[in-house]
């Protein structure tokens, strides 16, 4: 017995390390993914880039271990620079890393364009607090409804409560997504919707 061993091993768990290597077969060691349904929830994953747990949007099935109910529990698993701190600490940008492209740059691809006096044709922006919250935006480069990691502040118009709420208000955009659904108008009586025209894959 090594009376030294549990102080040592705490002191490994409280030193922050500039590269953490974390095994693969651990959850903290895999990649972020997100899965592939539609009942999005908001989760936490463990960045290894940043050495920290991230928030994310969960699609409700799929995906690996590497998913947490809450900062806390991710944190307790793996570690991170909130626990280590004693508290949560945000990204540098509020950023959410993600399969998908970055919707902050601009394309030459034929997207419809919305007029920007519209909350639909702002751009995603996550806001700068940590009360994290799933949310939903439009995407003008997909041409559709998305959910997204809301801080709970901050951030401009183009933040919606639901999927139903961000398509009502930017055209009924279901018929435009991955999903196969119908396209039909939500525009009140006497307004035209605002509805693109499908995009070729």
């Amino acid at each position: 017995w090594d009376p030294l061993g549990p102080l040592v091993l705490a002191v490994h768990h409280l030193t922050p390390s500039p590269c953490p290597r974390v095994p693969t077969a651990s959850p903290c060691g895999q990649p972020l993914e997100e899965g592939g349904c539609e009942r999005y929830t908001l989760r936490w994953y463990y960045s290894q880039r940043g050495a920290e747990c991230r928030p994310f949007v969960y699609s409700g099935c799929g995906g690996n271990a590497n998913r947490f109910g809450s900062r806390r529990d991710c944190e307790l698993r793996c570690g991170g620079k909130g626990l280590l701190q004693g508290v949560p600490k945000r990204s540098e940008h509020n950023a959410v890393e993600s399969s998908e492209p970055d919707q902050h740059h601009l394309t030459a691809s034929p997207c419809p364009r919305v007029p920007t006096a519209s909350p639909c044709g702002q751009p995603l922006e996550e806001g700068g607090c940590e009360r994290y919250t799933l949310r939903w935006y439009y995407s003008q480069r997909g041409a559709e409804c998305r959910p997204f990691v809301y801080s709970g502040c901050g951030g401009n118009a183009n933040r919606f409560g639901s999927r139903h709420d961000c398509e009502l208000r930017c055209g009924g955009h279901a018929g435009t997504g991955r999903h196969g659904t119908t396209q039909h108008s939500l525009a009140p009586r006497g307004e035209k919707a605002l509805i693109p025209p499908r995009l070729s894959p």
